[in-house]
Formats: C-alpha cells, structure tokens, sequence
C-alpha cells in the first residue's frame, strides 16, 4: 500500500514536472488566457474530479497531461469533456480515459 501511494506521488510530480519543462524549453503559453476559458477549464476539471473520483489538484493534472499527450490544447480537451467526447473512469487497474465520438 505504501507503494502505491509513493508510486502515485512520484507520477504526479515527473507529470508535473515535464509539463512545465515543455512550456518553458518551447515558450508556450500557459493555457486558458480569458475568462472564457478559465470557466470551461474549471468546469471540465470538475467533471474529471467526479467521473476519475480524484482532488481537484490532480483532475486538473489529468487534464493537461491528457492534453500534451495527445498534442491538443487544454481548451480543447476541456471543451470535448464539457461536451462529452471525452470522459474518464477510476478502474481497478487506473484512471481510464474514453473517447465517446
């Protein structure tokens, strides 16, 4: 158990990590600027903490670390949760993510 929980921690902070080395080794900006987008961010963070049954903090992680995963902007993956392209399950094995086109 007390694997577990270390092993989760360590893949939090090397996601953490890696996100912010990419932002700043490629200049990026940090995603969402307007107000606009700050909302759907928020909200879609929220659908992920409820449907992953995760804190905030990491629903959030999740949400960018899918985005530079698969290249998409943060609004863009958001966006596609808002609207239920996209959601994600806590499993036994994980959180898993599902493509609902």
């Amino acid at each position: 158990m007390r694997a577990q929980i270390l092993a989760r921690a360590v893949s939090r902070a090397v996601l953490r990590h890696t996100l912010e080395r990419e932002r700043r080794d490629n200049n990026l900006e940090v995603e969402p600027v307007g107000a606009h987008s700050r909302r759907i961010v928020h909200q879609a963070t929220g659908r992920i903490l409820v449907q992953a049954r995760v804190s905030a903090d990491d629903a959030h992680l999740l949400l960018q670390g899918y985005a530079f995963s698969t290249g998409a902007r943060v609004i863009d993956v958001a966006t596609d949760i808002l609207r239920g392209r996209l959601t994600f399950s806590a499993s036994e094995h994980g959180i898993e993510e599902h493509r609902n086109e």
